[in-house]
């Protein structure tokens, strides 16, 4: 199983079983995770989780607010922003990229900090 594949398994255990979500917001973290796994992927492989930073979740989001709607682009921020989370706290990555993010979401305008 690919490294990818196995640290969101993870989380959503993490998610199922620690913090008691609702299969509805499981069902929606799953959706939100296999979308940006589709994005990170090249050629068919998923890049090194870890080597994910600001400026690829940057390019990720601006992609996000061109297409969804604002309440979507949010949940989806909220999701992976709980994965990175989560990923530092038990060691599995060494800096979560959104720690020095800021992220603004005004009206229908997405605007990421340089």
């Amino acid at each position: 199983m690919k490294k990818f594949e196995k640290m969101t398994e993870d989380f959503l255990f993490h998610c199922r079983v620690e913090k008691n979500l609702s299969a509805h917001t499981l069902k929606a973290y799953e959706l939100d995770l296999n979308q940006f796994k589709r994005f990170i992927s090249r050629n068919g492989k998923t890049v090194d989780i870890k080597s994910i930073d600001k400026h690829k979740l940057r390019e990720y989001l601006q992609r996000l607010h061109e297409t969804g709607k604002i309440k979507t682009v949010k949940r989806k921020i909220a999701t992976l922003k709980a994965l990175f989370n989560y990923l530092e706290f038990e060691d599995k990555i060494a800096v979560n990229p959104f720690r020095k993010m800021r992220i603004k979401i005004r009206d229908r305008w997405f605007c990421p900090t340089h």
